[in-house]
């Protein structure tokens, strides 16, 4: 009995004046846990509510994060680089969390829109010409090259594989028109109009025309047909 009383009064000597930290509250409130960026490179701002110690992580290479550990309330900078090379949207997760709580903030990126370009319009049809015209529009990408693609053999005909005629340094928009000299009477083409720009070739539909028929001795030998 004896005994049992020493130790409880060193007990109370040692541990009793002793003041213990109280835990903090392990939640965690997040202001947004979704983020919408279009094609360029910007920023926004994401808050966070708590009085634990918290880590924020992600994997995603284009996305940045002001700060990625910290105690307390916290006003995070959420950045993207710019996707203006790509007309795919994009997506990636922050981890917001500390040793009970974890949350999670979606991103997510818009692609650039792809340029629009018009089908190849015609006239002024003769035996052995046409003019050939289209239209482009692009929003964020320039046009580095336009030109049209014909072929009286070539169903879908491109650079490759047609007769090309090229326009340089476009800008953004344009209404092209060359006038093709040289055809043969009476035979049906294919044209597509095409343009080039950081995200590729891109053609329009294929459209097809007839030129005129020949009579004798304008050029075309052989037999006219009525």
């Amino acid at each position: 009995m004896s005994l049992f009383t020493a130790c409880s009064s060193s007990w109370d000597e040692q541990y009793n004046d002793t003041s213990f930290e109280v835990m903090p509250s392990a939640s965690i409130n997040l202001s947004k846990t979704v983020l919408e960026f279009s094609e360029k490179a910007s920023g926004q701002q994401i808050t966070i509510s708590t009085s634990t110690y918290w880590t924020a992580q992600t994997s995603a290479g284009w996305l940045h994060i002001s700060s990625t550990m910290g105690k307390g309330d916290a006003t995070l900078s959420i950045t993207v680089d710019s996707n203006i090379g790509s007309t795919q949207s994009r997506s990636a997760v922050i981890t917001i969390k500390n040793g009970v709580e974890s949350h999670n903030v979606n991103v997510n990126q818009n692609g650039v829109a792809q340029p629009s370009i018009s089908a190849v319009q015609v006239a002024d049809i003769t035996k052995h010409s046409a003019t050939l015209s289209f239209s482009y529009s692009s929003t964020n990408v320039a046009i580095s090259e336009y030109g049209i693609c014909y072929s009286s053999t070539a169903k879908s005909p491109s650079i490759d594989n047609a007769t090309t005629i090229r326009g340089q340094e476009g800008g953004m928009e344009g209404n092209p028109s060359f006038d093709v000299s040289g055809l043969a009477s009476k035979t049906t083409y294919y044209a597509r109009a095409y343009i080039v720009s950081s995200l590729g070739t891109q053609y329009s539909e294929t459209i097809e025309f007839t030129t005129q028929i020949s009579t004798p001795n304008e050029g075309d030998n052989g037999t006219p047909q009525d």
